[in-house]
């Protein structure tokens, strides 16, 4: 790619430092990727509850509050 011709009229204007792009993308989606991960963990969480709320195991509630 060192030898690669690109015509001027091709060229991105503001494409010399792809890093910066990148890291301004990561730091501003960091937060949702954060409470995804958080509202996955809280629904699981209240799933197992609802579940382990009607099991039973010998003939007793594995859970109760």
């Amino acid at each position: 790619m060192k030898d690669c011709f690109v015509p001027d009229f091709n060229r991105l204007e503001y494409g010399t430092d792809f890093m910066k792009g990148t890291v301004a993308i990561l730091m501003k989606s960091r937060l949702c990727v954060a409470w995804a991960t958080v509202s996955g963990a809280c629904g699981s969480y209240e799933e197992c509850v609802k579940y382990c709320m009607k099991r039973y195991q010998f003939g007793k509630p594995i859970a109760s509050f």
